[in-house]
């Protein structure tokens, strides 16, 4: 049995092929044309994770006294939304965190005990936000890279992480940046990938000592083989689109359905049994191999996001 991680609905939606294509090659070209195959120290990934109030509770076994149907275990950690920008490179290292609290900085034994080489932030909310997005490139990620260049830098298509400043400072330091298609970081996105280990690594510091210590959190859930296997499994370094998980990519137009059944002829479907508007194929693939009845034709959809079930369901 697995515990599952969440997932946001936006993400579900899967990628076609296409697209993914498209990404290796534009990764593939930058990567060649910057010359760093062989310099992982000069490949960056740069992503937020949120912790604070809803960061999901740790299932740790406590003694309770005899007869206690729902015993619960206090968790000393009740502030508001913080988030964490967080960069590591190909090569296993990381740079200094930011962390942005909602409203106001935290005081006294909290702040006192934090790195001193972080970067400290407020947001009305506790996001990023465009502006702290530029504070951080400039006084964290140009510092981190020192003299090596060119870098290149992987980022999600967030609205915050582009602006005039970034792209202006980008330019004067020979720092590429290279954006993800969308809704594709959790299985793209290097950073993503060991983000829940540090989540848990969290809530355990916050349940057992009762002081969010961060820098413990990460030293206990990120190493550098940890970081370099959240770069191999979303093929971004070594170089390999054959290392994501397929799960999430959606086949293109040209799918071929096969089947061990002798009776039923092997089909393939083209980009003409494909809608132009919404992309779903009009006449089932699974329907016209025989593996469905066509009354199914609109439930059994092979390749459907939830949105397009949504509008199916509407009908």
């Amino acid at each position: 049995m697995w515990t599952p991680n969440s997932l946001q609905r936006s993400r579900v939606a899967v990628s076609s092929q296409e697209t993914i294509d498209d990404y290796f090659k534009l990764l593939d070209s930058t990567i060649n044309k910057l010359n760093l195959q062989d310099k992982p120290s000069q490949i960056w990934n740069a992503d937020e994770a949120g912790f604070g109030k809803e960061t999901d509770q740790i299932k740790q076994k406590i003694i309770s006294p005899t007869g206690t149907k729902n015993p619960y275990r206090q968790q000393m950690t009740d502030y508001e939304h913080i988030t964490l920008l967080a960069c590591a490179s190909a090569a296993g290292g990381f740079m200094p965190n930011m962390l942005i609290f909602t409203k106001s900085l935290p005081s006294g034994r909290y702040a006192s005990e934090m790195p001193k080489d972080w970067l400290y932030a407020t947001a009305e909310n506790g996001y990023i936000t465009r502006d702290l997005f530029e504070n951080w490139f400039e006084k964290v990620f140009i510092p981190s890279i020192g003299l090596r260049r060119p870098n290149l830098l992987i980022i999600d298509n967030h609205s915050s992480h582009l602006s005039i400043p970034v792209i202006d400072m980008a330019i004067e330091h020979s720092v590429e940046i290279l954006g993800l298609p969308p809704h594709t970081s959790h299985f793209l996105q290097p950073l993503d990938q060991i983000f829940h280990p540090l989540r848990s690594g969290y809530s355990e510091l916050a349940l057992n000592i009762g002081l969010v210590k961060a820098d413990m959190a990460q030293d206990k859930a990120w190493s550098p083989h940890v970081i370099k296997q959240g770069f191999r499994k979303t093929g971004l370094y070594p170089l390999d689109s054959t290392a994501i998980d397929k799960s999430f990519i959606r086949p293109n137009p040209t799918t071929t359905i096969q089947t061990d059944d002798p009776s039923v002829e092997n089909n393939e479907t083209t980009s003409n049994d494909t809608c132009k508007t919404c992309g779903r194929t009009t006449t089932n693939p699974l329907v016209k191999a025989g593996l469905v009845d066509k009354d199914l034709h609109d439930i059994l959809v092979l390749g459907i996001s939830l949105s397009q079930t949504k509008q199916i369901k509407k009908g």
